[in-house]
């Protein structure tokens, strides 16, 4: 054969031999993906479960699978909540939000603690990114909420508390936030309301409005010092 039969038979081998490599080597690099997905999914089961022990486990080898994988820091930033790890969950959302700067719910989540911690400020500046990543979170529209509550801007807080009602006619636990804003300031009769609200919502609930504004009150003449008890 000679020199150049042989160059050409190489030259039309080449097509071929990338071919054969795509072919093989795409699943290998689809399997760490699924593999990620698997594992991440696993735990997703076993923190639904209340196992955040095994959901933590599984949740870190998605993460060695794949170490740009957000949703994996966001769960396991889950899963070190429920454990009590707050600055291991803090570490997580950092790192879910640095792989995917848009991530609502890792925004959402890292504002709660900073709002745990009375970051009042950075937890607002949170939930208002979670926010204008998805104008429909109603979660983050209830949480910015009480953040303004608990620093005594109470038209901001009515404010957010309306909007996640408004996305969300079924979220109970925004009813009961405002019913305590109006209680506070007291609008009993807005308050009842949103108690009323809340009740019908809460399955297995065996407390009524009328308890829980008195309740309330109990509380509030006690904190002053009016309490006969």
């Amino acid at each position: 054969m000679s020199q150049v039969h042989k160059i050409l038979q190489i030259r039309n081998a080449i097509p071929a031999v990338v071919l054969y490599l795509v072919l093989v080597a795409a699943p290998v690099y689809g399997q760490t993906s699924v593999s990620a997905q698997s594992y991440n999914s696993r735990a997703n089961q076993f923190l639904s479960k209340g196992d955040a022990g095994k959901a933590l486990a599984d949740y870190d080898i998605a993460i060695t699978f794949d170490p740009h994988y957000a949703q994996a820091y966001y769960n396991r930033g889950n899963a070190r909540k429920e454990m009590g790890d707050v600055e291991g969950a803090l570490m997580d959302y950092n790192k879910a939000i640095e792989l995917n700067p848009k991530f609502a719910e890792a925004y959402n989540n890292r504002g709660n603690i900073k709002k745990e911690a009375k970051d009042f400020d950075g937890a607002i500046a949170d939930y208002s990114q979670a926010i204008e990543f998805n104008e429909k979170f109603a979660m983050a529209y209830n949480n910015r909420g009480t953040a303004f509550y608990r620093k005594g801007f109470f038209p901001q807080a009515l404010e957010n508390y309306n909007k996640a009602i408004k996305l969300d006619s079924q979220f109970a636990l925004a009813y009961w936030n405002r019913g305590v804003l109006f209680f506070v300031e007291s609008d009993r009769v807005a308050a009842k309301n949103d108690f009323e609200r809340y009740v019908k919502l809460q399955k297995d609930c065996r407390i009524s409005s009328e308890e829980i504004i008195r309740n309330l009150e109990f509380e509030l003449n006690r904190k002053t010092g009016r309490s006969k008890n």
